[in-house]
């Protein structure tokens, strides 16, 4: 990871915060990131197996994408490079901010600090109970997933009360990242 613990305005301000971040790369933030095969291409022949693709019904131009989690983000992008032109352009609520100076970087690496300790909560909360190893990176889908999942009143309730921090880590995300 990135130490971001120095931040200065400046141009390289934006990169030092998201690559100490990473929640698009893990879902939190969007999830799936477009790949152009003519845009991205040296990343669309290495993650050929990755990347979705679909011929949009007969229409000749092909849509592609990537699931998030991405499946070349472990705690940084390893394809950070070549990486896709939607993963180079995309922007949360508070990288725009930080952009526009209406966040200053510290508070703006606080505010990351705080959403990914919540995540290690949420992972060590939802281990214990499911004897499993996820980490911070891989948890958000999962409980996600099981929240969408949980549609009637008994099993909503039954979600909240098996997965308090799961509520904390979302209130932090819809102040701070979505849009």
């Amino acid at each position: 990871m990135v130490n971001t613990s120095s931040i200065n305005q400046g141009p390289t301000t934006a990169s030092a915060l998201c690559q100490s971040c990473g929640l698009c790369c893990t879902g939190v933030a969007c999830s799936v990131a477009i790949v152009s095969p003519t845009q991205d291409k040296t990343f669309f022949d290495l993650y050929a197996d990755s990347i979705i693709v679909s011929d949009d019904h007969g229409n000749k131009r092909k849509k592609a994408w990537i699931n998030q989690p991405c499946p070349v983000f472990d705690g940084n992008c390893s394809a950070y490079e070549f990486r896709p032109v939607d993963c180079k352009t995309f922007q949360c609520a508070l990288l725009e901010k930080l952009m526009v100076g209406a966040v200053d970087p510290v508070s703006a690496k606080s505010i990351v600090d705080s959403i990914l300790g919540a995540l290690d909560k949420l992972a060590v909360q939802y281990n214990a109970l499911n004897e499993q190893c996820l980490t911070r990176d891989e948890i958000f889908p999962v409980l996600n997933k099981l929240h969408r999942g949980a549609v009637d009143k008994a099993s909503q309730s039954a979600f909240w009360r098996t997965y308090p921090q799961y509520l904390s880590v979302r209130y932090l995300i819809e102040k701070h990242i979505d849009k």
